[in-house]
């Protein structure tokens, strides 16, 4: 805590020499060693008036200095501008990517462990700038949710998914169905049961094809809200799914009160059942819990082959990851399909092989 500083320079000439010590490695024993250091500076009483306040915003400053690269020091009032800046611009980015329709959906194939067969994909969004980059939905879709651009861009994906997944079914690649994220603001959007009507209308998709993926957490925030908004969906033949199952409010009579077909287990409990036999206790709970329901379980995120034989083991229903295949670009998935749909054992004898 520096006392007694008004002026902005001589507080960067402090941390200046502060942050010098540490460029020279130290001897130790004939050893060099390296160390670094970052300052984070918030001052009063610009950014704060009390001084948990002020240690607080320091702290974060200081582990955006960290982020930046060695030896750096930010102010935080600086540190908030320039993120408030970075915001702006992903917005202004967002909505031309909405106008110039820089979205791709890529599709990434769920199995039936039963009978090794393709019988259905999750459609997961990708926004392609003009230069080509890809970015992934973590780093788009909370502003789009914040902002409301996540109505068109949702509407966007479910167009789209049925309209792909219909013309697969028409060519023969077997009658799969499409999961489609939906979001808490898509939810609570009054003609959302229209719009669906009119999507699986123009599409032709049959609309038990059609699994809406929920979020538990979004479920539970109006509860009395979303029950009745699912039945209304649910009354149109579509299938409902409860996706990341297990990271928030889930109860037997949670699950029992919404018109649920399926719920998907979190990456997060797959990924850890050999460093976590409790891990294992809580997927094969989880799987009987829903069979007694009348549930079909999907393992989310898929990726060794030793999780792979855990989940035949224990009797879960469908499987989606990289342990199969990634999301793929759909003309990819569809030669996937295509090819498969030629030898339907194949499938079926690689799981039985690995569940031994």
């Amino acid at each position: 805590i520096l006392e007694s500083l008004h002026q902005k320079v001589k507080i960067i000439n402090i941390i200046q020499n502060i942050l010098q010590q540490f460029v020279e490695p130290y001897v130790l024993k004939q050893q060099k060693f390296s160390i670094s250091a970052n300052a984070g500076i918030a001052l009063y009483p610009i950014d704060g008036e009390q001084l948990g306040e002020l240690l607080l915003k320091a702290r974060k400053t200081m582990e955006y200095a960290r982020k930046q690269g060695n030896n750096k020091y930010y102010f935080d009032n600086e540190v908030s501008k320039d993120q408030n800046s970075n915001v702006v611009q992903l917005e202004n980015d967002l909505h031309s990517a909405v106008s110039n329709k820089q979205f791709k959906i890529y599709y990434q194939p769920i199995i039936n462990l039963k009978t090794g067969k393709i019988v259905g994909a999750e459609a997961l969004l990708r926004w392609q700038k003009s230069d080509g980059t890809i970015i992934l939905p973590r780093q788009f879709l909370p502003l789009a949710e914040e902002t409301g651009l996540i109505e068109p861009i949702g509407e966007f994906v479910l167009k789209n998914a049925c309209e792909n997944v219909k013309a697969l079914q028409d060519i023969g690649l077997g009658k799969i169905r499409v999961g489609v994220n939906i979001s808490a603001r898509q939810l609570n959007q009054l003609d959302l049961r229209q719009r669906l009507v009119k999507v699986l209308l123009n599409s032709g998709l049959a609309p038990n094809y059609l699994e809406l993926d929920f979020n538990e957490s979004i479920l539970i925030t109006n509860e009395t809200k979303a029950i009745r908004s699912l039945h209304g969906l649910k009354s149109l033949g579509i299938q409902i799914s409860i996706d990341d199952f297990g990271t928030g409010y889930s109860s037997l009579s949670y699950l029992q009160k919404f018109p649920i077909d399926s719920i998907k287990i979190n990456q997060n409990f797959i990924s850890k059942i050999n460093s976590n036999p409790t891990n294992k206790v809580i997927i094969s709970t989880i799987i009987s819990m829903a069979h007694k329901l009348n549930m079909r379980v999907i393992a989310e995120g898929v990726e060794t082959e030793e999780e792979l034989a855990f989940l035949v083991k224990n009797q879960c229903d469908e499987l989606q990851g990289y342990v199969f295949q990634r999301p793929l670009p759909l003309v990819e998935f569809a030669s996937l399909a295509e090819s498969l749909a030629s030898c339907p054992q194949m499938i079926n004898d690689w799981i039985q092989s690995k569940a031994k």
